[in-house]
């Protein structure tokens, strides 16, 4: 749409409006961007959002705002945003839910198949912080708990054994 200002013309270009030339105004279209002065319609710049043409919002971290973005949105599932313009992928090993601005460690006890994924590691195995898979818990080792790894005792009183998969140490005697 083109306003026509006559004889009289403002100082300034107004906020949201674009002006080519000095006897004439065009409002900014709706996913541009249009600071007070402009002489042509600019994408909303990178690291910002624009809800409407005279405003640009800095994103937070955490979210995706390439150029032109008019509608802040979390950065997707699997991914990690440090800065609101670079998405990179989640490292395996790692846990990245939608809106992730850290990379997540896999806790012990869990493992990450997929950076978007967290499982619970099953009795008998063993996940230790950072896991990818699931690994049985050792020979000679005992796992009470799915991120602990306990070697088998050595006792002179008592003769005990842990085959693979233990969640306890066995007495012999049994």
């Amino acid at each position: 749409m083109v306003i026509k200002l006559g004889t009289v013309f403002p100082q300034t270009c107004p906020i949201g409006h674009y002006c080519p030339t000095t006897s004439e105004i065009f409002e900014c279209d709706e996913s541009k961007y249009c600071p007070t002065n402009s002489t042509l319609q600019n994408p909303c710049p990178a690291g910002t959002f624009c809800p409407n043409p005279s405003i640009s919002i800095t994103c937070d971290p955490g979210f995706e705002c390439p150029e032109g973005t008019t509608k802040i949105e979390p950065c997707e599932e699997g991914f990690v945003c440090v800065n609101s313009t670079v998405k990179t992928p989640c490292l395996s090993g790692s846990y990245c839910p939608k809106g992730s601005k850290l990379e997540m460690k896999c806790d012990a006890g869990n493992f990450c198949s997929s950076p978007n994924t967290t499982q619970a590691c099953k009795s008998g195995n063993y996940c230790e912080e950072g896991s990818k898979n699931e690994t049985i818990c050792p020979l000679g080792h005992y796992c009470p708990s799915t991120g602990i790894k306990i070697p088998c005792s050595i006792s002179t009183i008592k003769a005990l054994y842990c085959p693979e998969g233990s969640t306890q140490e066995l007495d012999c005697a049994e």
